[in-house]
């Protein structure tokens, strides 16, 4: 629905799952939850909303991960990781953005993800933009802030 434009139904749907998953107590379908309202909020330019529930999500994510040793837990903190870090580049965030990219690429990498080459198209794109000295020097500047900006989203009470 949210691919297709239909947000009001969309939304409602999620509302729904959110009240439903309050009897369930599923920590995995809070998170799907969250992530998808943050798209859904991205999607809609409410930006900040956007962030909160794609905070809450990658919080949520790390720590089953955490918990669980999932590959499926991993791969979505590296999809959450990618969506936010889209969502800060929008925002002009471009060294936290790039910080993220990095995270969720290494991530994405290490579980043969079929899906990061979308990511690698983005970050191609972003250094055929701006220039491959420029774009080392972004990814050198990001990695020395990664370990913050992680720290950021996944530390409780941030």
């Amino acid at each position: 629905l949210r691919v297709r434009g239909e947000w009001k139904q969309a939304h409602s749907n999620f509302a729904q799952a959110m009240v439903l998953n309050q009897q369930l107590q599923d920590p995995y379908l809070q998170c799907i939850v969250l992530h998808n309202l943050g798209l859904l909020y991205h999607d809609l330019k409410a930006y900040d909303d956007s962030l909160g529930y794609y905070h809450a999500s990658l919080q949520l994510a790390y720590n089953l991960s955490q918990r669980e040793q999932s590959e499926t837990m991993t791969y979505n903190l590296g999809t959450i990781l990618t969506n936010l870090g889209m969502l800060l580049y929008t925002l002009k965030c471009r060294f936290e953005a790039m910080a993220l990219f990095l995270a969720a690429l290494d991530l994405r990498q290490e579980l043969h993800d079929p899906t990061v080459s979308g990511l690698q198209e983005f970050l191609t794109a972003i250094e055929r933009k701006i220039g491959a000295e420029a774009y080392a020097q972004l990814c050198e500047s990001a990695l020395n802030i990664q370990q913050q900006v992680l720290a950021y989203f996944l530390e409780p009470g941030e």
